[in-house]
């Protein structure tokens, strides 16, 4: 009977030590979210296929005041493309979560965010009762970095958001400054760890996930295809400094032409996301049963109102999301189908256009290839 005892306990620290360390290694992956973790949940449910779960938070630290990223029409001044607007929500949501703050967005520029993307984790859709009885302010930072930010340093960057509610616009991605943080490792890991192409799949499916009717659009768009050749043509070139864009010369695109060509030739659908309706048109010219999104091709900055304005986003939010089920997607020196290659998991093939060809490239490489000022301004 003593014998069986001494098993029973031996057992048993047994399986205490294994818990422990499995719940040691846990915790060592869980992410650490910068607002309480909601409960919020579409009364519908969204693709399984097109993105990841998020990591999962098993505590949060107690958090106070707020870092509202604001793209509303309550200020002047433009918020940026579709990728700059992501680079500055992705830059906000860090300084929150180095400030021991609540991340929100307040994005009622061209539409209201939320038709398109709704929490995942974390609730970040911003109310104005935040406000009562709150100290708030708001900062303009597009195609600025702040030296607070320069310095590396926590105590300077608590002086650059002093208020309760902090409203700040940024179109820019801080991540190379940000690793330089003291407490960057122990409060948010992965901007560390990851490459910069990981980091915004994990950010994205931290917080965001497309709505349904996202979701049913790009599903039914490639929902007879079994290969998927894609191409990002952007005309206006990649610079992220407001108002300086580059414009490319079309006699590049031949090299993507002759490439999807080829795609078709072994049995490739075709679809082109674009910001120029002459490249949409001879797209269609070129390929009989080319995969379209309905809708009007519009700049999200500068044609940011007017009629159709809403729709006119929606196709830019479909196109966006139909380049990340691509299985071959050949880019152009832009953020937006950079967004779309780190977005992509189902291990593409990329390539990526050059001045006088279109050459393999990946998600990790992509910077190589366009050093320019995308996302980054370093």
């Amino acid at each position: 009977m003593k014998k069986t005892t001494s098993y029973m306990c031996i057992g048993s620290l047994a399986v205490l030590i294994l818990m422990s360390l499995m719940t040691g290694y846990t915790m060592s992956i869980t992410t650490w979210l910068p607002s309480v973790t909601s409960n919020y949940q579409e009364s519908v449910q969204t693709s399984n296929d097109l993105l990841p779960g998020p990591p999962v938070t098993t505590e949060t630290p107690r958090l106070k005041g707020y870092i509202v990223y604001d793209c509303g029409d309550q200020n002047p001044g433009p918020c940026g493309s579709w990728s700059e607007r992501m680079s500055g929500m992705f830059s906000a949501y860090v300084i929150s979560v180095l400030l021991n703050k609540h991340f929100l967005i307040r994005y009622t520029r061209s539409c209201n965010l939320t038709d398109f993307l709704i929490p995942n984790s974390t609730d970040w859709r911003y109310n104005s009762s935040i406000l009562a009885g709150r100290s708030w302010d708001y900062q303009n930072l597009v195609s600025k970095t702040p030296s607070a930010i320069k310095k590396n340093n926590l105590k300077s960057l608590h002086n650059l958001f002093t208020n309760d509610v902090n409203f700040v616009r940024m179109n820019w991605d801080y991540t190379n400054y940000f690793r330089y943080f003291e407490n960057l490792p122990r409060v948010i890991p992965w901007v560390l760890e990851l490459h910069f192409a990981d980091i915004y799949l994990q950010f994205f499916n931290t917080l965001f996930k497309p709505t349904k009717v996202i979701t049913e659009a790009v599903d039914k768009i490639v929902q007879n295809v079994t290969k998927l050749a894609c191409a990002h043509i952007s005309m206006e070139g990649s610079n992220t400094k407001i108002g300086g864009e580059k414009h490319r010369d079309k006699k590049q695109l031949k090299h993507v032409w002759n490439l999807l060509k080829t795609m078709t030739k072994n049995n490739y659908s075709i679809f082109v996301a674009t910001d120029a309706q002459s490249v949409q048109n001879t797209a269609k010219e070129l390929f009989k049963n080319l995969l379209e999104t309905k809708g009007r091709i519009v700049n999200t900055d500068r044609h940011a109102s007017g009629d159709g304005s809403v729709s006119a986003f929606r196709k830019t939010v479909l196109d966006f999301f139909v380049l990340t089920k691509c299985d071959v997607l050949i880019l152009t020196n832009s953020g937006f189908g950079m967004m779309s290659a780190f977005l992509n998991n189902k291990n593409s093939t990329l390539y990526c256009l050059t001045p006088h060809e279109v050459l393999p490239c990946s998600r990790y490489t992509i910077h190589s290839f366009y050093p320019d000022e995308i996302l980054s301004p370093v």
